[in-house]
């Protein structure tokens, strides 16, 4: 089965005038759409975020199992960007890329990134007052075959002159909603996106499944991923690795 490609908002060079002046409004279209839903429901996921902020410190701790209720995840706009792809994941993607992880078991989807890029980007800044107020809010498809919720904010981790060169590679902090134990980290780039979730209920990824192409996602738990690499084995160090002969100090220099 070969894999949904990913969308994009340019068109094909190949295709007549005609038919680009239809398809980039209609896309443009369905992105305002749902970012206005997505603005919408903000308010009441954000309400939910802050009454769990307020609960005592002993629940924060605790490590047993936390309940999920994905039904509200499942009817968040940015749960239609999503697609399950149906029978196995194919051996390499269409343009002949191989896959870059191998967990035994996973769930694979595709995504319409563009789509997904442009909400993200509408995320309020880390530690800014419209970021305990009012976070932004997607849907992200879990390896159980559900979809979780996640209050996220704009993050970066590149000095703001990097940042400011590179505008398409944005990076983005969050808490759970659906499971108030998750946090995560999530990029996206012109290499995809990129989600790394932290819960007492298992770590889980979401990942490009091939090298260098976004067609097919995977989402799953780490316990799932194989270390294929040898194990680290560090030698027993005879001769010394610091030489004060190749030092700008020397034996009896003062300092």
């Amino acid at each position: 089965m070969q894999p949904h490609p990913t969308t994009s908002l340019t068109a094909p060079a190949q295709t007549d005038r005609s038919t680009r002046s239809g398809v980039l409004p209609a896309r443009l279209a369905r992105i305002s759409l749902v970012l206005a839903a997505v603005s919408t429901m903000a308010a009441a996921a954000s309400a939910q975020t802050a009454t769990r902020s307020a609960a005592p410190a002993a629940a924060q701790r605790s490590t047993a199992v936390v309940s999920v209720d994905r039904s509200a995840a499942l009817s968040h706009p940015t749960r239609a960007l999503w697609v399950d792809l149906r029978g196995a994941r194919p051996a390499m993607s269409a343009r002949g890329a191989q896959p870059s992880v191998q967990p035994t078991r996973a769930r694979s989807l595709t995504l319409d990134r563009a789509a997904i890029a442009a909400i993200a980007a509408a995320a309020p800044a880390e530690r800014s007052t419209a970021a305990r107020s009012n976070p932004l809010v997607v849907s992200l498809p879990d390896p159980a075959g559900g979809f979780q919720r996640f209050a996220i904010v704009d993050s970066p981790v590149m000095e703001a002159g990097l940042a400011a060169k590179h505008p398409e590679i944005r990076t983005y902090a969050g808490r759970g909603i659906d499971d108030p134990s998750a946090t995560i980290r999530m990029d996206i780039t012109p290499l995809g996106l990129h989600a790394s979730v932290r819960s007492q209920n298992g770590s889980w990824y979401i990942d490009p499944y091939f090298h260098l192409d976004d067609s097919v996602y995977v989402s799953y738990f780490r316990r799932d991923l194989v270390n294929t690499r040898p194990a680290f084995d560090e030698k027993v160090i005879d001769e010394p690795q610091i030489s004060l002969a190749r030092s700008i100090y020397h034996a009896g220099d003062r300092v």
